[in-house]
C-alpha cells in the first residue's frame, strides 16, 4: 500500500504478474489425452486388465492434474511440481498393488512425454502473433497455426494481436483563434505490429476503460 502511496501521480503503475509460459488449446489437450490413455494400454498390457484395483485407477487418473493444475498457472516450475508429485504418488500406489517396477517406470515415462509432448506444441489464431523468448531472450514471432517450442526453455511471453483497433477520446472543450469556444473529440484507429520491438520496447496496458495503453 505504501508503495502504491508513493506513486500516486503515475497513471499505469506496472504491477508485477506471473506471466505464463505456455498456453492449452484442443489440439494439445487431444495429443496429451491421446498418449496417457496409450500409457493406460501398456500398462494394462504389462500388468493385466483382470488385475486393475482402485489404487491403479487411480493412479491412471493423476495425470489428469497436470492439465488442471497447470491450466490456470501455466508455468513450466508449476508443471513440474505437478509433475514431480504426482509421479511419486502413481509410483507410490502401484508399489502398493505389486506392480511390476518396470511397468511402473514405463508409465511414468510415458505421462513424461505427454507432459512434454503436449505443451510443446502451441497454437495462434489468424490475427495473433507469438513472441518466444528462449531462456529470457527474444527467439522469434510465431504464428498463425501450429508451432512448437522447447518445454523449459522456450516461453510465449505474449500473443499481439494485429488486427486494427479504434480508440476513442473524451470530448475536450477548446477556444478558436476567435475565442470561440467548441467541443472537440477524436477517434484514433490503430495497430500492432509483430517486429521484435513490439515486446521487447513497449509495454502495452489497459486502462480502468479497457482501452489499451501503450507505454
Amino acid at each position: 500500500m505504501a508503495e502504491r502511496k508513493k506513486h500516486y501521480l503515475i497513471k499505469n503503475i506496472h504491477e508485477p504478474i506471473l506471466e505464463p509460459h505456455f498456453s492449452w488449446n484442443a489440439f494439445n489437450i487431444m495429443v496429451f489425452l491421446l498418449l496417457w490413455f496409450t500409457g493406460i494400454c501398456v500398462m494394462g498390457i504389462q500388468f493385466g486388465y483382470n488385475a486393475f484395483s482402485a489404487r491403479v485407477g487411480i493412479a491412471c487418473a493423476l495425470p489428469l492434474l497436470f492439465i488442471a493444475g497447470t491450466f490456470w498457472l501455466r508455468r513450466w516450475e508449476i508443471g513440474f511440481v505437478i509433475f514431480f508429485l504426482s509421479s511419486a504418488f502413481i509410483g507410490a500406489l502401484l508399489s502398493m498393488d505389486n506392480v511390476n517396477p518396470f511397468t511402473i517406470g514405463l508409465f511414468i515415462g510415458i505421462y513424461a512425454f505427454s507432459c512434454s509432448a503436449s505443451t510443446m506444441i502451441q497454437m495462434t489464431r489468424e490475427w495473433e502473433r507469438a513472441i518466444i523468448l528462449r531462456l529470457g531472450r527474444f527467439k522469434a514471432v510465431k504464428g498463425p497455426g501450429v508451432f512448437l517450442i522447447l518445454p523449459f526453455f522456450d516461453s510465449v511471453s505474449d500473443l499481439i494481436d494485429i488486427r486494427t483497433r479504434v480508440t476513442d477520446f473524451c470530448a475536450e472543450t477548446t477556444l478558436t483563434r476567435d475565442s470561440v469556444p467548441i467541443t472537440v473529440d477524436a477517434l484514433c484507429f490503430w495497430l500492432k505490429s509483430f517486429t521484435r520491438n513490439t515486446s521487447t520496447a513497449y509495454w502495452s496496458i489497459k486502462d480502468s476503460n479497457n482501452r489499451t495503453v501503450t507505454c
